[in-house]
């Protein structure tokens, strides 16, 4: 029988094999060795490799993405390079804005700002140019685009709610002295609490001479303030310096203006509303009711020179006026018999509609005109359209024609931009946006009127012929 014996290793010829191929699996552990006798590495793992790879890949993906590639030059020269991606981008997205071009546009500017501009740069002021002259683009379409800084929007809000932090004075520059004239004076405000008067002349502010500085600086440096502290105003009256101490306050702006007119015997309530804050509507139902209370056998709803503002308090003056049960313009479509009287309606670019109805269980049971001019315009305009629909007579010149609503929408680090969002048709189905209103009695102001103007606060119309007009015109209604 033949003997079988277990061996420890293969003959001789594979001990040879077995060490090669152990040097191949060791390959990573040989080193070489330097000139000092050291040792360095001679290949790289495979964990660095794949760093290496990973960052050569995103820096390539990066490269592509971004579609162009900067060089330095001596001399703050910049040498671009055009990828196939970048001309790629601007065919695909042709209605996009291109912001890797603006973005090497603006590093390319700024690049040159600081090699050659001779004044310190203010970065915030130019975020906010930058974000600015985006909008800017729009403006030839969209003339009311805008945007506001953190500071203007405060400012904005301040003055759509119907008041801001002041002393109550309207101003504006003095060019014969370069102080800040005083135009009107809030009622029961500050300014008129401390004694400061219509015509005096603002020439310094706690102190500092202001002649000189523009109005903006002025007021919102030197004027405004937190409320419950106190400023003094130096001011000119008849060549005399006078100082005055006023609290800052929120002060209400009053939009609305009422009294009443005697015409030959036939009381009429006389209502002007200057512009439309968020708290007009609230204004204007204080003025009817004294009105209607004070036996006014019809009203004068003076809208001349009123360039808009909120359009929410146009729909409550609206619905003060309307009776909720006027049907005339229903559909089934707009469902006013089951919401209310309609209004008007808005659409949007996507031309999703939103009605607006009376609703509020009121109306206006006097007769009523409204007076309008040339600078008459959007919520001025929907409420005169309104109310021409709903037969009242209209008296006057064409209106402006702005029948577009903005939009203001707040950024997140408090700034805020405003565009046109929508248009609105009148119940009657009329786009006025362009076009306007055309008054049914026609009158254009005579020289009287256009040499002193018309009178808010006390109207007479033996110097407005225009509000005669609208007195006579209201008159045959009443009859």
């Amino acid at each position: 029988m033949e003997e079988i014996k277990n061996t420890d290793h293969e003959p001789e010829e594979n001990d040879s094999m077995a060490q090669e191929l152990n040097e191949e699996k060791n390959i990573d552990q040989e080193y070489d060795r330097n000139e000092d006798g050291g040792r360095k590495r001679h290949r790289a793992s495979p964990f660095l490799k794949g760093i290496l790879a990973g960052l050569g890949i995103s820096a390539l993906l990066f490269v592509l993405y971004r579609g162009y590639i900067d060089i330095s030059l001596p001399g703050g020269y910049t040498l671009t390079f055009f990828l196939p991606t970048y001309y790629l981008s601007e065919i695909l997205g042709d209605d996009e804005v291109n912001y890797r071009d603006v973005e090497r546009k603006l590093k390319e500017v700024d690049h040159y700002l600081d090699t050659y501009y001779y004044y310190e740069k203010d970065s915030e002021a130019m975020e906010d140019g930058a974000v600015a002259g985006l909008l800017y683009g729009l403006s030839e379409e969209d003339p009311y685009v805008a945007y506001f800084s953190r500071e203007d929007f405060t400012d904005e809000m301040e003055s759509i709610e119907g008041g801001y932090r002041g002393i109550g004075v309207t101003i504006t520059q003095d060019e014969a002295t370069g102080g800040l004239e005083v135009l009107m004076v809030a009622k029961d405000g500050p300014a008129m609490e401390a004694g400061i008067q219509a015509g005096d002349i603002i020439v310094s502010v706690d102190g500092t001479d202001i002649r000189g500085m523009d109005m903006d600086t002025i007021t919102g440096d030197y004027i405004k303030g937190p409320e419950e502290t106190y400023v003094e105003i130096g001011v000119l009256r008849d060549g005399e310096e006078l100082s005055f101490t006023c609290e800052r306050r929120i002060v209400e702006n009053i939009s609305v203006h009422h009294s009443m007119i005697e015409a030959e015997g036939t009381s009429l309530g006389y209502i002007c509303i200057s512009s439309f804050e968020n708290n007009t509507d609230e204004q204007f139902d204080e003025a009817l009711t004294e009105l209607e209370e004070a036996g006014a056998q019809g009203i004068v709803l003076d809208l001349r020179d009123d360039l808009g503002g909120a359009v929410s308090s146009a729909l409550n003056i609206l619905d003060r006026i309307i009776a909720d049960d006027d049907l005339r313009y229903e559909t089934e479509e707009n469902e006013a018999a089951e919401k209310g009287s309609l209004l008007f309606y808005q659409r949007d670019k996507n031309d999703v509609r939103r009605y607006y109805y009376a609703c509020d269980g009121k109306s206006c049971r006097l007769p009523l005109v409204i007076l309008v001019n040339e600078n008459s315009a959007s919520a001025s305009e929907i409420v005169t359209g309104v109310l021409r629909d709903y037969g009242y007579k209209v008296v006057g010149m064409n209106t402006y024609g702005k029948g577009i609503i903005q939009s203001i929408i707040q950024l997140s680090d408090g700034s805020a931009i405003e565009f046109t969002t929508a248009e609105y048709i009148l119940p009657g189905g009329q786009r006025i946006h362009g076009v306007g209103i055309a008054p049914d009695v026609e009158v254009e102001p005579d020289e009287v009127l256009l040499e002193h103007g018309a009178n808010m606060d006390a109207p007479d119309i033996e110097t407005d012929n225009q509000l005669e007009t609208a007195v006579n015109t209201l008159k045959e209604e009443i009859k």
